[in-house]
């Protein structure tokens, strides 16, 4: 009688370490494109593919279960949204006790972001350890984190903050392994936030809607009592912002010298009408554009109309002659009766492009225009009738202007021009938004992935 045969060995378990971690990187990537990269947040399905992975044996279980918990989001939650209604304030506590069982996790952590509404900004304010100890807690044992966010609307006041809290973002900021930070940009004085960050390389200004001091809301940007060691800042490179012009340029005026080495710009504007706020750009631009390698503009669903808006106003690009990539999205919502102001968004998205022509180091320039309707108001027929009269004269005079940028003569690094051209699309305020799902972190805090 012949012994059984032992189940052959499946190849899977014979590949050697490193393959398995560029087969890791490659499926946290696609999981990332997916969305489903992260704990908390997106669907029902979130780091499906990570988690599977990590089941399939000890040596995948290693490489995989790091990049389960890489990135962490926790935003609020309303009724409606799956059922659930919770502030951050009860993730962070299902967090805390994770890293509590598991406390390896915390050193896997690599990207925490936190939204809050005035749930959690009522508790941060309030003298109470017990509110907000849990947040306290995780900052203590995230410590390796190279992307940090803290972000909502509205925002707990810096100098109303407690000490401890105000303590632990310090330390946070000051993390050697921080590259990237995410902050309402009124929630903190500029000189406070810029000397405390010592290796951030990658610094987005949210709009944060107003930050609240106690029960009250404020709008203004307030002066803070607190001292801050000083720290030079010369890592940061790159600036991304939306919306808070006023805010930006308190930073800009207020610590002109921490954006001594920016070389990256990215902005959005919109939607909504933009008032004075081609000035206040352009007052941003002077003064941190004349070193900047790579420039992004975003102009959302923006309203041309209202006052200090003529034809002929632009941006004045005409000074960054060290640009070498250059991005301007223009999106317009513009009303049907009203010519005016898709004169002003023409001419406008034309006339900044055409500043562009000092610009000899140039390689790469990537423009997009658009005009958002409203989706009532209009039949097929007027719909076409408006498009057919007004966009071929557009696309002349905006050929003749890039016409100039591919002179090989003069714009001798220029790789290639991209346009895109969209005449008719529907407001994306009129869409209707699917809300988030019901993040995961509870049934991982309660049952966490074995090893």
């Amino acid at each position: 009688m012949s012994c059984p045969q032992p189940e052959p060995r499946s190849p899977v378990r014979d590949l050697p370490t490193e393959t398995v971690v560029e087969i890791a990187e490659v499926v946290y990537q696609h999981s990332r494109m997916q969305g489903s990269a992260t704990i908390c947040t997106c669907h029902p399905g979130v780091s499906k593919d990570l988690i599977s992975c990590s089941l399939v044996s000890r040596q995948f279980s290693a490489v995989f279960q790091p990049l389960v918990f890489r990135t962490i989001n926790l935003h609020y939650h309303y009724p409606g949204t799956y059922g659930s209604n919770r502030p951050v304030q009860i993730l962070l506590e299902r967090l805390s006790t994770l890293l509590d069982a598991r406390p390896e996790i915390g050193g896997w952590i690599q990207e925490l972001h936190i939204a809050v509404d005035t749930r959690d900004t009522d508790g941060m304010l309030e003298e109470t350890t017990q509110r907000y100890g849990f947040c306290l807690d995780v900052l203590a044992k995230a410590t390796a984190l190279t992307s940090y966010g803290f972000i909502g609307s509205p925002l707990p006041w810096w100098g109303a903050l407690p000490r401890e809290i105000r303590g632990a973002l310090q330390r946070v900021f000051q993390m050697k392994t921080l590259q990237k930070l995410e902050i309402g940009a009124g929630m903190i004085p500029p000189r406070v936030l810029l000397e405390s960050i010592s290796s951030v390389r990658d610094l987005v200004l949210h709009d944060c809607g107003g930050v609240r001091v106690g029960s009250g809301i404020v709008t203004e940007t307030l002066d803070s009592e607190e001292p801050v060691e000083s720290s030079q800042v010369t890592t940061l490179c790159t600036l991304r912002f939306r919306n808070d012009l006023d805010s930006l340029l308190t930073y800009v005026r207020d610590t002109p010298e921490a954006f001594a080495n920016l070389r990256g710009l990215t902005f959005t504007v919109g939607p909504g009408a933009l008032g004075f706020g081609l000035d206040k750009i352009q007052e941003i631009l002077d003064c941190v554009g004349r070193r900047l390698e790579n420039l992004d503009v975003t102009f959302d669903e923006v309203e041309w109309h209202g006052p200090g808006f003529s034809n002929g106003y632009c941006l004045d690009l005409s000074k960054m002659t060290n640009l070498r990539e250059m991005k301007m999205h223009c999106v317009a919502y513009v009303r049907y009766e009203s010519r005016s102001e898709q004169d002003i968004h023409e001419v406008m998205f034309v006339e900044t492009l055409a500043s562009l022509r000092s610009c000899h180091d140039l390689e790469h320039l990537e423009a997009k225009i658009g005009w958002s309707w409203p989706v009532n108001g209009m039949n097929a027929a007027g719909k076409i009738k408006m498009v057919s009269e007004r966009i071929p004269k557009f696309i002349r005079r905006l050929d003749k202007v890039l016409g100039e940028l591919v002179d090989g003569e003069k714009y001798k690094r220029m790789e290639g021009i991209q346009l895109s051209v969209e005449p008719w699309t529907p407001a994306r305020r009129w869409v209707e938004r699917r809300p988030e799902s019901q993040p995961l972190i509870d049934r991982l805090a309660t049952n966490p992935l074995k090893e």
